[in-house]
């Protein structure tokens, strides 16, 4: 159980890991003053990310208790 747990916590942490690549990519793009670049992908993301990175934790945070228990 808990192999499994921690391997689906990795595709989690991987699926984060793209998701802030792709928005820092965005980022940069913005930084140079791309026109095509768009903020408002940038804040999408933002939200996104925290939300994925929350529920991470929360995966964590679990997997210790039960650990502990």
């Amino acid at each position: 159980m808990r192999t499994r747990a921690v391997t689906l916590m990795k595709e989690d942490v991987l699926a984060l890991g793209r998701l802030v690549s792709a928005t820092m990519h965005e980022l940069s793009r913005i930084l140079i003053k791309d026109q095509t670049a768009s903020f408002d992908y940038i804040i999408k993301h933002e939200e996104e990310i925290n939300t994925a990175c929350q529920k991470i934790e929360e995966k964590c945070l679990d997997l210790l208790s039960e650990t502990r228990n």
